[in-house]
């Protein structure tokens, strides 16, 4: 989540499925760090302009904003209780990292520490009381062999946002600040080209973000970029 004033700022976000699923949480063998890649999704979000962010996207037209490197991160909302319905290309050659639903705090507005921070974080994911979501008609329980959703949570060691977005919503430019994220987060590898639905549902309940939820369907193609490289060269 995110605060605009006093107005919630949520984010949640559901992206693809493939063949193959890489496990949610690192390890020892070579699993992404998934509390490292949480804290670079909300720098991207964080990075990017409110008129042409991810999160406020009507039709899909602004997933590929700032997109880089071999991950591909998938926006969300800003947890004002919508429903949106998303379109969108993902190169075939890109793992991708989405959340659920996740809540971010910085500083200095909402606290002056680290533990400050987390302890708020925290107070937000433990709101979660509903979590859904399937890919093409699975739960996503299934397709993780999870007992359940809660099972994603991970919570991102202090790192620093733009001021980009949050200029846009009215605070002031300090130069970057420092935040802490919690959430609910997945790591996708080796996906399928073609047509995918996607479809997550939450419901916050307590915490600072009672009563924020949202309803979000992707429509994604997963395309193979060397087909398109080829069909040029013809």
């Amino acid at each position: 989540m995110f605060r605009k004033s006093s107005t919630v700022f949520m984010i949640a976000a559901l992206l693809v499925l493939g063949c193959f699923v890489s496990p949610v949480l690192a390890d020892g063998d070579g699993n992404p760090n998934i509390k490292k890649l949480a804290a670079e999704w909300w720098q991207w979000i964080c990075s990017i302009p409110f008129d042409i962010n991810p999160n406020v996207d009507l039709t899909g037209e602004f997933q590929d904003n700032g997109q880089s490197g071999e991950v591909w991160f998938l926006g969300s909302t800003f947890g004002w209780g919508e429903t949106f319905e998303r379109s969108c290309e993902v190169p075939a050659d890109k793992a991708v990292f989405f959340s659920i639903t996740a809540a971010v705090f910085w500083a200095p507005e909402d606290g002056k520490t680290p533990n400050d921070l987390r302890r708020l974080a925290n107070a937000a994911m433990d709101g979660a009381t509903t979590l859904e979501c399937t890919v093409d008609e699975v739960p996503l329980e299934e397709l993780l062999d999870l007992e359940d959703l809660y099972e994603l949570r991970a919570q991102t060691r202090p790192f620093t946002i733009s001021d980009t977005l949050l200029i846009d919503f009215g605070y002031p430019p300090l130069g970057g600040r420092r935040a802490v994220a919690d959430g609910y987060w997945v790591y996708l590898d080796d996906l399928e080209e073609g047509e995918h639905v996607i479809h997550f549902y939450m419901e916050l309940t307590s915490g600072p973000f009672a009563g924020a939820w949202h309803d979000v369907t992707y429509h994604l193609t997963i395309v193979d970029d060397d087909d398109d490289d080829d069909d040029d060269d013809d």
